[in-house]
């Protein structure tokens, strides 16, 4: 699971354990308990252009 890990990104800072992302549907990404959580950052890089 170290893959998938992420060690503090925009964002996860809030999280005293950052969260396993097990997979993501649009905005939408699931932890490997099942939490729901949504990308508000998901077209940030795209708003830009």
């Amino acid at each position: 699971m170290a893959a998938y890990e992420s060690y503090g990104g925009v964002g996860w800072g809030i999280f005293e354990i950052t969260p396993v992302i097990v997979r993501a549907k649009g905005a939408f990404l699931y932890d490997a308990d099942g939490k729901e959580y949504l990308d508000l950052l998901a077209v940030f890089s795209v708003s830009s252009l």
